[in-house]
């Protein structure tokens, strides 16, 4: 049974919906997936997205440009980061 319940995943999920809206395409990945259809509480929560970098930065204008070389940003939402 797959659990996308609490705090942490309503918020992976406005920042997935925001990563959608804006026109690209986002996914939960890894072992936060892995987890879910365990059952059990993940750790940590990715998310993949079609859009580059310098857009996510954009939409969301306090992410940390944590590995702009290898296409990666850090987005925090409600106490998270993704």
């Amino acid at each position: 049974m797959m659990r996308y319940e609490g705090a942490q995943w309503e918020a992976g999920l406005e920042v997935l919906h925001a990563l959608n809206e804006a026109g690209g395409e986002a996914y939960f990945v890894g072992g936060c997936v892995r987890d879910a259809l365990l059952g059990i509480e993940a750790s940590d929560i990715d998310i993949a997205a079609s859009a580059d970098p310098g857009e996510v930065l954009r939409l969301f204008p306090d992410a940390l440009p944590t590995g702009l070389k290898h296409g990666t940003v850090t987005v925090r939402r409600s106490g998270f980061f993704f």
